[in-house]
């Protein structure tokens, strides 16, 4: 098993769409998240950050950059199997992998992820979210800020914008609000961004996949991540993994299960 993940993660040459733009900020938000529906107290979390170029933005995570750079030192220095574990776990293991490039140009999003053994990116709208702006005021890390609710894959979400900060995006697909989105959850709290720094940062916005990806649509894209959750076992065994223990494959299967509250639970292309 470890040998296999070895050579996933070594074996790769990486594929780049067109270079777009490079960031001038990098906004990380801390995300909470309810992913098992059974169980409400189970609450996870991860930090995301959000690339901000002219008109191009891109959104990720921040613990699976750490990692990658570790993979590409790792590579470099020919290490073996049975030190690169212990060195890429120096980095907490990302809980949402999904790396997502908004182009607010041309009003489009690219969205790349991993359904195992492979890479699937698709592109969709960005319809602006059709925001319905509050006259209600707050304050959020030393910023005034002004709420905004809308619809998206199934929930009402409440955002919470701040104009003194001229950057007309936001984490996730949400944006195109007059201000940086500081805050915004769902209706029912399972899911919340909330920004905790911000800091000039030049990266390249562009996204790097390990492998060519295969194109795919929004629906069918979320219709497979359904499908390997429920019978992650039978997909990894697809794949050219097989778990031979079978105490192993029911914890496995056990923890895929948990990922019933996906944070689109209405998804039409």
């Amino acid at each position: 098993m470890l040998s296999f993940v070895f050579v996933l993660l070594f074996n790769f040459s990486a594929v780049e769409i067109q270079e777009k733009d490079t960031s001038e900020y990098a906004v990380f938000y801390e995300v909470e998240f309810r992913s098992d529906s059974t169980d409400l107290d189970f609450v996870s979390k991860d930090i995301m950050v959000l690339f901000v170029g002219k008109n191009v933005s891109k959104f990720r995570n921040f613990y699976q950059m750490k990692r990658d750079s570790l993979i590409k030192e790792a590579a470099a220095q020919n290490m073996d199997v049975d030190n690169f574990i212990p060195y890429l776990n120096q980095v907490q293991k990302p809980k949402m992998s999904y790396a997502i490039v908004k182009d607010w140009g041309k009003k489009v999003y690219e969205y790349h992820d991993l359904i195992f053994p492979d890479h699937f990116v698709f592109e969709s709208s960005l319809n602006g979210n059709n925001w319905e702006v509050l006259d209600e005021f707050d304050e959020y890390e030393g910023h005034k800020v002004q709420r905004a609710i809308t619809n998206h894959g199934g929930r009402v979400w409440e955002a919470w914008f701040s104009a003194e900060i001229p950057i007309n995006d936001g984490p996730y697909v949400f944006g195109n609000l007059p201000g940086l989105i500081l805050k915004i959850n769902d209706s029912k709290n399972h899911y919340s961004f909330q920004m905790i720094k911000i800091e000039k940062k030049n990266e390249v916005l562009s996204h790097k996949a390990k492998r060519k990806p295969i194109k795919t649509t929004r629906s069918k894209f979320f219709e497979m991540q359904h499908d390997f959750n429920t019978n992650v076992i039978g997909k990894m065994v697809s794949g050219g993994v097989t778990l031979t223990d079978a105490n192993q494959a029911k914890d496995v299967q056990k923890r895929y299960d948990r990922k019933n509250n996906p944070l689109e639970i209405k998804v039409i292309d």
